[in-house]
């Protein structure tokens, strides 16, 4: 994106919407993408791939200072939502309420609580906390070095999406 300095606006709406010169540049092309998320920092991006029946999630960097990482993710349940933290752990939602973390180290762990589909999800920033949401109209906070919980219920709505402040 790069703008042009040289436009004015003279009443004519083509020389109000010219300052903006759009290149289109492939970074990367990546087959059989289901969901993709990108850490809060923005150093990982994270693709769950589904090729041949295999799931796969495949871990890149964006300094691309490290070759991509791929590892299988066995579940045969529909998922409805992906989240990365910045030190790339995936969580994965599932339609039916389940979260799965996965961590490079191969260990993974359930969280429980969600009774319907969970459609969002969100590491802050610090890592300390992954949030979800739901149909059920609650946020829930769940304290990454604990199974802790908290919940903000009642809200008006299904929560579709959750984005986190950086400073968060």
């Amino acid at each position: 994106l790069t703008a042009n300095a040289n436009a004015t606006v003279n009443g004519n709406l083509n020389e109000f919407y010219r300052p903006f010169e759009y290149q289109l540049k492939t970074l990367l092309q990546v087959n059989n993408v289901l969901f993709s998320a990108v850490s809060p920092n923005k150093h990982f991006i994270c693709f769950l791939l589904l090729s041949n029946g295999t799931l796969s999630a495949k871990f890149y960097s964006t300094d691309n200072k490290s070759q991509p990482v791929l590892f299988p993710i066995n579940s045969n349940q529909q998922i409805s939502s992906i989240a990365l933290s910045n030190s790339k752990v995936l969580a994965i939602g599932f339609k039916t309420g389940i979260i799965n973390l996965f961590y490079s180290s191969n260990k993974s762990r359930t969280l429980r609580w969600h009774i319907d589909e969970v459609t969002a999800l969100s590491f802050s920033s610090d890592n300390n906390y992954l949030l979800s949401g739901g149909l059920e109209k609650v946020l829930v906070f769940w304290q990454m070095n604990s199974d802790k919980k908290q919940f903000l219920p009642r809200l008006s709505g299904p929560i579709l999406n959750i984005s986190n402040s950086p400073t968060y």
